[in-house]
């Protein structure tokens, strides 16, 4: 003890220790998990002592009610990485716990588990922090009744642990104790990407004045083919001024090839001043020649607030319409404005260059390079590439390392191809970790193509859906 040099270290981090911090995180992953995880506190020496031990309570809880606690925080867990930020009721928690628990579990609950589970996930580690703690008073002293919050280095924790694997049914069932709008949104989005398409309309009904919703609501009902209720919650939205939904619904009118029904509604969301509709009308306009109201029509998209991809497209049809036209200097305006186009297109022309130029082995190595400077889509690149070459195993190597970064593309691209080949076992393997991870596309798809049922029983027999779900999911 003589010997032993004493160092006084602060509470909480400052604003010069924090950017010191920064600089060091590269090279240290315990530091990089702290410097996430303590953001909002600074106090990143706390989390350094006490994170690893806080998993660990998570992760192995001991005693024989130390299960129920640990599904109270899983539980907390999900909604913080599914969008809910708002502090978390302890009834939402209670009621989602039964689905992370087994048969045996719920069977051997004692009467006051609950008491029990949040106790144990209250209990502090080390002294310093607690899985989940109570949320102070915002004016007066003392807690907030009913409420808790999730340590953050558990949201970072549960947000890489917890990426590929989807809440279960309890959990949606729960939401019913959520009353903060944004965080329903929020929940009923990530319901709805992960196919539980029956908890995502009953959350969105509830949030139906928020602008967009009916619209998310159209395209579900459209989804499961009950038409009439479409176009009903279309109207309703135009009703209130959004036209969103009119879109959705005309672009499902237009998939089916129904155009004159898709212009007829395209044209009452432009009317609504909806950029997707002015976009929609000009493209109708542009294909049948008419280059002087789609330029119009562009320029209304435009006015109207279109961005991203599509007004990229737009800003080059409008330079392609004017170079038509005689008008060289608005032309190279216009393409100038639109940039150099999309970050995916522009890797998958570089793999076929490369492909053609220096083979597939170069190619590889070119992308390999991009995937280790951290560009995801070329994670997905090389599980094409290496599903292509008949190497299985890697391709979902590649698969897996995409969609830890969050990208589903790459489950998604080998799903299909595994059904295109024949083994739908594999493919529907693969379609449910991209569902389990946020996307449906893959998994709908081979529901959609498996057979003549009715699409509502297609989705519940996929399991796109609450088990034992009433048909309608409209009740």
């Amino acid at each position: 003890m003589e010997q032993a040099t004493v160092h006084d270290v602060p509470d909480r981090f400052g604003a010069a220790d924090l950017t010191a911090l920064t600089e060091q995180i590269n090279h240290d992953t315990s530091l990089a998990t702290a410097h996430v995880a303590s953001r909002a506190t600074g106090m990143v020496t706390q989390t350094l002592a006490a994170g690893p031990d806080l998993v660990d309570h998570y992760e192995h809880p001991t005693g024989l009610l130390g299960p129920y606690g640990k599904a109270l925080i899983t539980a907390a867990v999900d909604a913080r990485r599914l969008g809910v930020t708002a502090p978390l009721p302890s009834d939402f928690l209670t009621a989602a716990v039964p689905g992370y628990l087994t048969d045996t579990q719920r069977a051997n609950a004692p009467h006051d588990w609950e008491t029990h589970a949040l106790a144990y996930a209250c209990t502090p580690v080390r002294h310093v922090v607690s899985a989940l703690s109570l949320v102070p008073h915002p004016t007066g002293m003392g807690a907030r009744p009913g409420v808790v919050q999730l340590a953050d280095y558990l949201v970072y924790h549960g947000n890489n642990s917890r990426r590929l694997n989807a809440p279960p049914e309890s959990f949606w069932a729960a939401a019913r104790h959520l009353t903060n709008a944004a965080d329903l949104h929020a929940l009923a989005d990530a319901a709805r990407l992960r196919g539980r398409l029956f908890h995502a309309t009953s959350i969105y009904l509830r949030i139906s004045e928020i602008p967009g919703v009916l619209a998310l609501l159209t395209g579900i009902a459209h989804q499961v083919g009950d038409e009439v209720r479409a176009e009903n919650l279309a109207h309703q939205a135009a009703e209130f001024g959004d036209g969103s939904a009119l879109v959705a619904l005309a672009e499902a009118r237009m998939e089916t090839g129904d155009q004159n029904g898709a212009e007829t509604l395209y044209r009452q969301a432009a009317d609504l001043s909806h950029p997707d509709a002015l976009l929609a009308l000009g493209n109708i306009h542009s294909g049948a020649g008419e280059h002087i109201a789609a330029e119009g029509l562009y320029r209304q998209a435009i006015d109207a607030g279109l961005t991203g991809v599509e007004l990229t497209k737009v800003r080059r049809a409008l330079a392609d319409i004017c170079e038509q036209s005689g008008r060289q200097s608005e032309a190279e305006q216009w393409r100038r404005r639109a940039g150099s186009g999309f970050q995916s297109f522009q890797l998958r022309a570089l793999s076929d260059i490369q492909q053609r130029s220096g083979g597939k082995e170069a190619a590889e190595r070119t992308f390999e390079k991009y995937a280790a400077d951290g560009d995801h889509i070329a994670l997905v690149i090389l599980a094409e590439m290496r599903e292509e070459a008949g190497d299985h195993i890697e391709a979902e190597e590649y698969a897996h390392r995409a969609a830890e970064a969050g990208l589903m593309d790459g489950f998604n691209y080998l799903a299909i191809t595994r059904a295109n080949a024949g083994d739908l076992v594999s493919a529907e393997r693969l379609a449910r970790l991209a569902t389990d991870g946020g996307s449906i596309w893959a998994l709908w798809e081979l529901a959609r193509v498996s057979s003549d049922e009715p699409s509502w029983e297609k989705v519940i027999r996929y399991g796109l859906t609450a088990d034992g779900c009433p048909a309608d999911p409209w009740w």
